[in-house]
């Protein structure tokens, strides 16, 4: 399986590796963190068209109807709704904006029909096929999709941190600290506990707000270190944490 994926992602670099930021168009197509928990069982709808199929997607995105998006995407996806209900609306507005932006079909050659939306022409992850003159979205093949672009994109963030390295060891001033994602990251002298390091923001308030320290149990501590964060968190050299110190919570 793993082989047949990177002959794929080989064969479609460019698609594959696409930027971050469109992913976050649509939550309601984010596996692994989202799940519609239904009462009974539900059957794809079918449309006599690929434009009739995508104004049903638009439509039910538009009042926001997770029943009807279910039954358009398939009841077999965990891909309409996650525990945000705030970051959902917004997504789903999002949506609707590059729909209206500007969308277009394209019949692909692997004999699919695509939904391009946006500006920036984004591929909506899940292709329309045509069953005896009824279009539905294909789910299953979506549902790779989307995990060939996770692939990619962590795949294009790795290819940048080599390049970083490299730029660290050849480079004038190499020994300057380079941000990662908006934070510096180095490892605290060690104490009787052990293992610590410290990741704050580069940019206060810009990048970043909360320093973070996580210790050799694994726990991370945070902490609001205010305008001057870079000065002091420069200067820490261990983690001997006071109570102003609390657990950091973590993302679901």
């Amino acid at each position: 399986m793993m082989r047949a994926m990177k002959s794929e992602l080989k064969a479609c670099p460019r698609r594959r590796r696409t930027a971050s930021a469109a992913l976050a168009i649509f939550a309601l197509l984010l596996t692994g963190s989202v799940q519609l928990c239904l009462a009974r069982p539900l059957r794809q709808t079918t449309f006599p068209s690929p434009e009739d199929a995508s104004r049903a997607l638009f439509a039910a995105v538009q009042r926001h109807d997770e029943r009807a998006v279910t039954e358009i995407l398939g009841a077999g996806t965990d891909l309409v709704s996650s525990d945000d209900k705030v970051q959902d609306t917004l997504d789903r507005e999002r949506f609707v904006q590059k729909y209206r932006e500007m969308h277009r079909l394209v019949q692909e050659p692997r004999g699919v029909t695509a939904l391009y939306i946006g500006a920036e022409n984004w591929p909506f992850p899940i292709p329309l096929v045509s069953r005896n003159g009824a279009w539905r979205f294909d789910s299953d093949d979506g549902a790779n999709e989307i995990r060939f672009r996770r692939i990619g994109e962590n795949e294009v963030t790795a290819i940048g941190i080599c390049h970083a390295l490299v730029a660290r060891e050849t480079n004038p001033g190499a020994n300057r600290p380079v941000p990662f994602h908006g934070y510096y990251f180095r490892t605290l002298s060690k104490s009787a506990g052990g293992f610590a390091a410290i990741a704050y923001p580069a940019l206060y308030r810009s990048s970043g707000v909360m320093t973070f320290i996580v210790n050799h149990d694994d726990v991370v501590y945070e902490k609001d270190l205010g305008p001057n964060t870079a000065k002091a968190a420069s200067a820490m050299t261990t983690a001997h944490l006071n109570a102003t110190w609390t657990p950091a919570e973590s993302m679901p």
